[in-house]
């Protein structure tokens, strides 16, 4: 197991929420918001393969990731995920974020804390709200 390599993406994930909320705050595009919620639970889960000593998927699917990672809670989250998948792929196509009103960006953060909570431990989603 790579420790180093798997602090490095924890201590990202940790970060992302916390940019996503003052980007928020700073009346950034809900888009940004969400993809680095995305961002975040992404490289939570992947911190999760890397301290398992397991191979990291090439994937930005969570429900695929999450799946494959056997974290007890985990699959639990389905719908945050999807809504997490959907909104990382909504940031990439502008004219189709512009018409879409989904849930607000503050929950995609919610979901994010979640993630992190069940993959990095309870201590993870404080660090989420250091930037409010």
């Amino acid at each position: 197991m790579d420790r180093r390599e798997a602090g490095a993406w924890a201590r990202r994930s940790r970060r992302d929420p916390a940019e996503a909320r003052w980007l928020w705050a700073a009346g950034a595009g809900p888009e940004n918001v969400r993809f680095l919620a995305h961002q975040a639970a992404e490289k939570a889960i992947k911190s999760g393969f890397l301290d398992a000593d397991l191979p990291v998927p090439r994937s930005h699917d969570l429900e695929m990731l999450a799946g494959q990672l056997k974290i007890a809670g985990l699959a639990a989250l389905t719908g945050e995920f999807a809504s997490l998948n959907r909104w990382v792929g909504l940031a990439r196509y502008p004219s189709v974020v512009d018409e879409y009103f989904g849930e607000a960006p503050d929950q995609a953060i919610r979901y994010t804390s979640a993630i992190l909570t069940l993959v990095l431990g309870p201590g993870a989603e404080s660090l989420t709200q250091e930037v409010a």
